[in-house]
């Protein structure tokens, strides 16, 4: 009896651990001086998404869904208040959200809100960044 109790312990000990392992998103961030940073343990600051706009809705998208994002800085809009940078996103389900309309006249379709700040560690220490200073986000498996 004791042994079966001790193998069910060690099963969500192992389970814990895998959970915690895969859920750390690792990827390299490129700011405005397009210095690269890789970092490990990301988040986003406050709500722990990005907003997106897409469409005219909006979507709150976790780091760890995400392929990468390029944000186009030179390209804002104010969105409910809020300064939003025109993005492309690609998701790694393989969904891509297009900054602008190639099929018609070329004006944006997706924004990323500016509101955020990007956290996590690099080989500096305690990384952080704003997303008005992101270019690029890569995300990869850690």
């Amino acid at each position: 009896m004791k042994t079966a109790f001790f193998i069910s312990r060690l099963i969500i000990a192992v389970l814990i651990a895998a959970l915690t392992i895969g859920c750390d998103v690792v990827g390299t961030v490129i700011d405005l001086s397009n210095t690269q940073t890789d970092v490990t343990s990301m988040h986003v600051s406050d709500k722990g998404t990005l907003t997106v706009i897409t469409g005219g809705a909006m979507h709150e998208l976790p780091l760890d869904a995400l392929e990468s994002v390029v944000l186009y800085p030179g390209e804002t809009r104010i969105i409910n208040g809020e300064l939003c940078f025109v993005a492309e996103v690609f998701m790694k389900d393989g969904e891509h959200m297009q900054a602008h309309d190639k099929m018609h006249d070329n004006s944006p379709l997706t924004f990323i809100s500016s509101n955020a700040t990007i956290l996590g560690k690099s080989n500096r220490g305690d990384f952080k960044v704003e997303m008005t200073n992101v270019t690029k986000i890569t995300f990869r498996q850690p």
